[in-house]
């Protein structure tokens, strides 16, 4: 894991009640499994981008969709805020745009 690029890279994300429990549970399952210390591991290794872009081509396909980018994700994201009513200047801060 590699530091940001800047210091206003760093950000918190706040996350809600069934998130939160989710994300415990699946920790406590990695635990039975042995020493993983990554939320998103394949086989007890860290998830890499070209590991996540091979799974969402393998898997876009399957689904008969077009080629969906990591990045086309974040776009999808801001779409989907917006239209449940956040404003301008908070998608902005979440997005991390100057």
């Amino acid at each position: 894991i590699n530091p940001t690029k800047t210091f206003s890279s760093n950000r918190k994300i706040y996350l809600d009640a069934m998130t939160i429990k989710a994300l415990s549970s699946w920790k406590n399952h990695q635990k039975q499994l042995g020493k993983i210390s990554f939320v998103f591991s394949y086989n007890c290794l860290p998830v890499t981008k070209t590991m996540l872009a091979n799974s969402m081509k393998k898997h876009g396909k399957m689904a008969g969709v077009k080629s969906i980018r990591i990045h086309d994700l974040r776009h999808s994201h801001a779409s989907l805020l917006l239209s449940l009513g956040m404003n301008d200047l908070e998608l902005k801060n979440r997005l991390g745009h100057a």
